[in-house]
């Protein structure tokens, strides 16, 4: 690229495909489609279904939500050319109701547009699975992609049986505010050592036990957990929410409730260690969590189970694959003042900027010319 080339992806018309829709809590399908947009593509945020055809705007300049009904039901049973035949007359009607011709059909989500050879040859079409349980049409959607990314080893093994174009890359992050560390939010609670986890309380992952007992042998430090569901006590939804219960009612754990995203970077800045805490059983699903990246713009130390997208980096603690989690909370606390040092501070947030969603496109773009695929 000479000095003066515009960037490969730039003035394209991008149909973003997401299994959130465009108000779902901001994450990494989110950030991509926006960070495009500022690259002065044209992007259009297709969601799950919604009702009729449409088109909305959103706070983003070039960033517009389109609406669609979605598929006839049971549409994967259908013999392959109705499947296709039904594919392309959606995505015609979603061109026409955008107003453009798709230069770039970007995908997260394998349950829908998976027969991505319905869809014209010109068409540049990218397979983005972040997450280990994105496993729905895999076959179809990696075989017909020109280009398959994802975020962890164990997703693109998966992926490369059908499409050797296939590459993982970090989660990226965005941005932090200059003034986050000088206008570090207050913390409830009286204790010197604040851990915060930010996340939905209710997800099946978190390990609410290894967490209990955390916050019950070191009553020196309090236990701060920022987001939603902190009341669902549903053990169906997770079996560890008795243990959430117990904590509840400790007088070192704090449950603020939900944040606003452009609140987190000073909440994160406000804690002394950051909480990474999911039970072993799903391990393998997070091997690669999105929030680890902006909890190491922090710099802040992280107190994390086996994470193994991670493992042979040096940049915070964690509990080996047995998943002695509270021995490793324990081993931590003991080395607090050596994971604060300037040295560790800096490695951790010197390589979430390497991640930045700028520098992840970036590495997109080289993928593309690569394969010569732009």
């Amino acid at each position: 690229m000479t000095e003066n080339a515009l960037p490969a992806l730039s003035g394209l018309n991008i149909l973003m495909i997401s299994p959130e829709n465009w108000n779902h809590i901001h994450v990494s399908k989110h950030h991509y489609a926006r960070v495009l947009a500022e690259r002065g593509n044209r992007v259009f945020f297709l969601g799950p279904p919604a009702g009729a055809f449409g088109r909305r705007k959103t706070e983003v300049m070039n960033l517009q939500i389109l609406d669609y009904p979605g598929f006839v039901r049971g549409l994967r049973f259908y013999p392959a050319f109705l499947r296709r035949k039904q594919t392309r007359k959606v995505y015609e009607t979603l061109e026409a109701t955008a107003g453009v011709t798709f230069d770039v059909i970007w995908s997260f989500d394998n349950s829908v547009f998976y027969d991505l050879d319905a869809l014209p040859d010109k068409t540049l079409k990218i397979s983005h699975i972040v997450d280990l349980n994105m496993d729905h049409q895999t076959a179809r959607a990696a075989t017909t992609a020109d280009l398959c990314l994802c975020t962890t080893a164990l997703i693109r093994e998966r992926l490369q049986v059908y499409n050797a174009r296939s590459y993982a890359l970090m989660h990226g992050v965005q941005t932090w505010p200059v003034n986050a560390h000088k206008c570090a939010k207050q913390l409830p609670g009286s204790q010197r050592l604040k851990a915060v986890y930010v996340g939905n309380l209710a997800m099946k992952y978190l390990d609410w036990e290894v967490l209990r007992k955390a916050a019950e042998t070191h009553r020196e430090i309090d236990f701060v957990l920022y987001g939603p569901n902190a009341d669902d006590l549903n053990i169906g939804r997770n079996r560890t929410h008795a243990d959430k219960a117990a904590m509840l009612k400790l007088q070192n754990c704090f449950f603020p409730g939900r944040i606003a995203p452009n609140e987190i970077p000073y909440v994160l800045a406000g804690a002394d260690l950051l909480l990474l805490a999911y039970q072993k059983a799903h391990l393998r699903d997070q091997a690669n969590p999105h929030k680890v990246m902006e909890y190491l713009q922090s710099g802040k130390p992280i107190a994390a189970n086996y994470t193994a997208e991670f493992s042979d980096l040096n940049l915070f603690v964690m509990s080996g694959e047995d998943h002695d989690w509270n021995g490793m909370f324990t081993r931590l606390l003991g080395q607090l003042e050596a994971e604060r040092a300037p040295e560790k501070v800096q490695a951790r947030q010197g390589f979430a900027q390497q991640h930045t969603y700028l520098r992840q496109i970036e590495r997109i773009e080289a993928l593309l010319q690569k394969h010569e695929l732009l």
